[in-house]
Formats: structure tokens, sequence, C-alpha cells
């Protein structure tokens, strides 16, 4: 029998149950797409270009670098730019979860091991309770404070993931830096620290400048030749 289609957070995009990545260099523009795809997920409705959702669902938001009057400010500018309804409106409060300002490590190393820490089996309890179906970090830093090049703790951490949502099928995306040597390559082998987290992750999404257009952010993908 051939296999089962795949299913998408966003059609032809990005796959239900992976952990995938959104990297580009400083100030280009990761956390606001982030939360822009968080809004469009929650409601159901495409606000992007390419990024068509399944339809509404539970997406919850690690921030912990904005401060909360900086995501408020977003969100309402978002509002107002998308012309959401009112039934959209509530979808928004019903569906996102959001967590601006907080960061804490998921993992922590204790001699020669990787161990949980509570506030990873408080995001597992939280994913679960509410069957969320996206969950975003952004950025990898505030939240894998582990040894950046490592790859068997780059390794750990994405796995410690896929199991916190492997249960209900949901999505992990998260957010991370490429070195500025390769800011205008577009390849995920530019992505910041340890190659096993590119290697890990199922998806990698990268954002670069064009040169005929200064400011304009452009989105490319890598995902090992797979194709969904």
């Amino acid at each position: 029998e051939p296999a089962p289609d795949y299913e998408y957070i966003f059609q032809d995009v990005l796959p239900k149950g992976i952990v995938a990545a959104l990297a580009a260099p400083g100030g280009k523009g990761k956390s606001m797409l982030a939360l822009q795809l968080c809004v469009s997920a929650a409601i159901g409705k495409t606000i992007l270009p390419s990024f068509t959702p399944s339809g509404p669902m539970k997406v919850m938001a690690l921030l912990g670098e904005d401060a909360e009057e900086i995501t408020r400010r977003r969100l309402h500018s978002m509002a107002q730019l998308y012309v959401l309804t009112t039934d959209e409106e509530r979808l928004l409060n019903e569906n996102l979860f959001l967590f601006p300002h907080q960061s804490e490590a998921l993992m922590v190393k204790k001699r020669d091991a990787l161990e949980q820490t509570p506030r990873c089996r408080w995001l597992r309890k939280f994913v679960h309770e509410h069957e969320i179906q996206l969950l975003v970090l952004d950025p990898k830093a505030r939240w894998a404070i582990l040894e950046e090049n490592s790859n068997d703790q780059a390794t750990a951490f994405v796995t410690c993931l896929e199991e916190i949502v492997k249960p209900i099928g949901g999505t992990v995306l998260i957010t991370h830096h490429i070195r500025k040597e390769s800011a205008n390559s577009g390849s995920a082998s530019g992505v910041r620290g340890a190659s096993a987290f590119v290697d890990s992750s199922r998806l990698v999404i990268t954002m670069v400048t064009p040169k005929k257009k200064s400011g304009d952010a452009v989105l490319n993908s890598a995902n090992d030749d797979q194709s969904y």
C-alpha cells in the first residue's frame, strides 16, 4: 500500500511531527517572522505568501528575548495590518499561548550526562494538556544553554523536543543564528554551532537579504533532499 500523505502545519512547507529550524543573521527579523507564523497558525489564515495553515490550531511560543510590551505592540500591529475579523480575534485569544521575555534551560549537564530541567517537564505537561500543534522556541540559545559546538548535546536537545511533541503529532520551530561569514549564502551549512543541530532537524529555513532589494528578506529551505 502507498504511504499516507504528509500532514502539514503549513501546507507543503512545514510538516507535522518534526523539529524544524528558522535561521538567519541577527537583526533580520526571525522573531517577527516566527510571531507572524504563530498568529497565522492560531487563526487558520494565510497572512504570509507560501505559508498556508492547515486550519486553526493551538500554538505556544516561548519568546526568550522580546519584552512583553514589544510583543503586544507587534500583535496589535498585525491585527490592524491583516484586518482580523471578530471570529479571528476570538481564535487568536483561544489558541495562541505566548510567554514573552522568559528563558530557562530545558536541559543541563550534570557530571557526564544531560538531564531535563523542571522547566522542560513543565513544557511537556503544558504541550500535552493544551494539545499544542506548533511550539516555537525563540531563540535556541535561550533554551539550549549547552555547549554550542557539541554534536552530542545538540542531538540530545533536538531529541528532547521531538519527544515532547511526538505523542500529539506537534511540530517544533526553533529560531537560530547563522554565522556572519555565511550571512548571505542561504545555506543550512552556515547555521551557527554544532552541525548535528542541522542534521537532526528535519527542515531548516534560512533568511537572506537579496542584493537587488536591500532590506527584504528571502526564505530558503533545506531538508537534506527529502521531499515533503
